[in-house]
């Protein structure tokens, strides 16, 4: 965006007129973003639904429940996530002058950080430590916390991973596509879009998995608080059982009763 605000600033406008014209827009961004990821969101969820639900449930009508309390608050996550992101690179970028700018003589330097990967491993170390021995009653605010370390730690680390995975396919690639796989190979070492994909991606991937991974074991703590909690003799499994295969069952002599 710097060449739009070279424009902005070689027009008269001040460095407080930029930061909030962009902070606008970052904002506004947030708005829209999180309006269609409400929407999409629901309708993901409900594809989602539809997908998991193992065979023997299909008589079962399942259905998926939120307030509008849930949407406001993920709303305004997205609003302030949105936000928040903006401000570190605005700020750099309002220290600049505007001759560098609008001349484009702007020395881009990167460094390369030890710290994000050491702390993504903590953060990850962390999220898997702390769970199973964290009080029952701090359970459900612990977790939370550690599952934001999770998305955090994954943001950290897959540029390092991105590293050595296409470290990886350059030995590779010199074998299949010569050296232009190796030079499309190296671009996307620092290439933040691709990162960012990546790290969505991975992100999106790992709360699907989630999102099934509580789904069963919802099912199963159900399950067991019956199996364990009634009173019987015999345990009959059956594929698209219904209240017809109940009564059915209960007409056998010598029948009691019918869980």
């Amino acid at each position: 965006r710097l060449p739009v605000i070279g424009t902005f600033r070689s027009i008269g406008a001040t460095r407080k007129t930029t930061t909030r014209i962009l902070l606008a827009e970052s904002t506004l961004y947030g708005v829209i973003g999180g309006i269609l990821g409400c929407v999409l969101g629901i309708g993901i969820l409900y594809v989602i639904t539809l997908t998991v639900t193992p065979s023997w449930m299909e008589n079962v009508q399942v259905n998926i429940e939120f307030t509008a309390m849930q949407i406001i608050s993920a709303l305004i996550l997205a609003i302030v996530l949105s936000f928040i992101s903006s401000i570190i690179p605005i700020i750099k970028v309002s220290k600049i002058p505007v001759k560098d700018i609008v001349l484009n003589i702007i020395d881009k330097q990167t460094r390369k950080s030890f710290w994000k990967p050491i702390l993504g491993i903590i953060f990850l170390l962390t999220s898997f430590v702390i769970p199973p021995i964290i009080p029952r009653e701090f359970a459900l605010s612990v977790d939370t916390l550690c599952l934001l370390l999770c998305i955090a730690a994954v943001v950290l680390l897959v540029p390092c991973l991105t590293g050595v995975f296409i470290w990886l396919f350059q030995k590779v690639y010199i074998f299949i596509f010569g050296n232009e796989g190796i030079l499309a190979a190296k671009n996307l070492r620092q290439n933040k879009s691709i990162l960012n994909n990546i790290s969505l991606l991975a992100i999106g991937i790992s709360s699907i998995l989630m999102i099934i991974t509580i789904s069963d074991s919802v099912t199963e703590g159900i399950s067991n608080f019956y199996v364990n909690n009634s009173n019987y003799d015999i345990m009959l499994n059956i594929n698209q059982a219904d209240r017809n295969f109940e009564r059915r069952v209960l007409t056998v002599d010598g029948v009691e009763g019918v869980y």
